[in-house]
């Protein structure tokens, strides 16, 4: 028995032996695990220690995965495409709909601007301070707003649960809505460090309009009250003027953005975001003791709306005529 019990022994060393010089004959390049996929790769870790060691050492994990990622790209890339394309289709059947009614003596209503409504846009949204990323993604118009404050005047607003749960794992911010908002030495505080980008984006053809990057420009608020209205405007950064929506030969616009916090300088912690707005500012031109100087004007929200419309874009024979409307706004009542 103990002679067959030895030979068992030495029968499975050699095995084990020859099973680890087979392993070793098979170096574990960058090539190999090219050509393999997750269940091959799977199994080939479970087979012993040394081929465990020689998968964690050659990072071979990250290496299947930058080598499928390119693949996974371009899935939802095609998948992107596929989206745009039907949308691009739908298009082309709207307008080839205009003309069957032009044809049949109806209407054809390419002269007149057809103005969205916000409920047409989507608005892509980032937030970022001086140490990174803080928010970025797509939000859709809030049906329910807060009331309009007298100035200034902001036309659509957003839902803000999701930048307020980010916004609320930044230390900075919450150190910020614990000071004391009367302080006018420190009242920008963190909020300096911040800056707004945001698109508007509609929907039925994806064509966008950039309402600008955003820095801190003001507070609105009463000094010493716990809600604050923080103002940003869009930069260009190029010179010291702010970035412009549309330049008309009579009016200026620009949007702005803004922040309406709750500050909570008890230190209960109890600081809140309570909305982000959107407006935009009408400039027109005035003169007085011969020097030039600008009057503004916050536009309501169907104005804005038309606004958005036209620079998303509106049929070449309509522009004119939004045109003309837009400079107008300036002489109406």
């Amino acid at each position: 028995l103990s002679k067959i019990y030895g030979s068992s022994v030495m029968q499975r060393s050699r095995n084990d032996a020859s099973e680890s010089i087979r392993t070793a004959d098979i170096p574990l390049q960058p090539e190999v695990i090219q050509c393999m996929d997750v269940q091959s790769l799977g199994r080939y870790t479970c087979c012993s220690a040394t081929v465990r060691r020689d998968v964690r050492e050659a990072k071979a994990w990250q290496l299947l995965s930058n080598v499928q990622r390119p693949a996974e790209e371009a899935f939802f890339a095609a998948a992107r495409d596929a989206t745009a394309a039907r949308r691009s289709q739908a298009l082309r059947r709207r307008i080839a709909d205009q003309f069957d009614r032009w044809r049949f003596g109806n209407h054809m209503s390419v002269d007149t601007p057809t103005s969205n409504t916000f409920a047409d846009f989507t608005f892509f949204l980032r937030i970022d301070d001086d140490e990174g990323r803080v928010w970025e993604g797509d939000l859709a118009p809030s049906s329910q707003r807060p009331p309009l404050r007298t100035e200034p005047i902001t036309v659509v607003g957003f839902d803000v649960s999701e930048i307020w749960a980010a916004w609320k794992e930044r230390n900075r911010m919450m150190a910020f809505l614990a000071t004391d908002p009367s302080d006018l030495d420190d009242w920008r505080g963190y909020l300096d460090h911040l800056s707004i980008s945001l698109v508007a984006v509609r929907e039925a053809d994806q064509a966008t309009v950039a309402l600008g990057k955003f820095l801190l420009d003001d507070a609105l608020g009463i000094t010493d009250g716990a809600s604050q209205e923080y103002l940003f405007q869009p930069k260009r950064f190029s010179d010291s003027r702010d970035m412009r929506l549309l330049e008309t030969e009579r009016n200026e616009f620009f949007a702005f953005v803004t922040l309406n916090l709750t500050h909570d300088a008890t230190g209960g912690g109890g600081g809140t975001l309570d909305s982000l707005e959107v407006g935009v500012t009408m400039l027109t031109p005035a003169y007085h003791d011969g020097m030039m100087h600008y009057l503004g004007e916050d536009l309501s929200r169907p104005r804005v709306e038309f606004l958005f419309s036209y620079l998303a874009g509106v049929h070449h024979r309509a522009r004119k005529g939004a045109l003309a409307t837009i400079e107008g706004w300036d002489r109406d009542d």
